[in-house]
């Protein structure tokens, strides 16, 4: 017997998905629930990728804010900032901008040692946070 597969058109989500996403914080009651998607690596994929995700967000999703890029050359995400307008793309100064700004955060990284060295510094930015806020 073949393997069914549930597809699910992304569009018939739209903002019940938002809704729906667990999040380290409370949504307001009676507010939309804005999610801050940060992305990092803008090479040759993620660029097109973090544009595409970009444009979607501002076409399918109201009332959220734009995406969180960070690269380690800040000419891609000036480029893309650029190419885009600040309605879609913000540019984060650091990593540590994105761990700490953002809900969701994609990476898209082009060596075991980048990948390494950006994750070290999430987590260590993470627990930093945690410790510092208690249970």
């Amino acid at each position: 017997m073949a393997e069914q597969k549930l597809r699910i058109p992304l569009s018939s989500l739209g903002h019940k998905l938002v809704q729906d996403l667990p999040y380290s914080r409370p949504a307001t009651p009676g507010q939309h629930t804005q999610v801050q998607v940060g992305w990092i690596g803008l090479g040759a994929m993620g660029y097109l990728m973090a544009r595409n995700l970009a444009n979607h967000r501002a076409t399918h999703l109201e009332h959220q804010p734009p995406l969180l890029v960070w690269n380690r050359s800040k000419e891609k995400s000036e480029k893309l900032l650029r190419e885009l307008g600040d309605r879609k793309v913000a540019i984060a100064q650091t990593v540590v901008d994105i761990a700490t700004k953002c809900d969701i955060v994609l990476t898209s990284l082009s060596s075991d040692d980048v990948i390494k060295s950006v994750y070290k510094e999430l987590a260590a930015t993470l627990q930093a946070r945690s410790s510092h806020t208690g249970p």
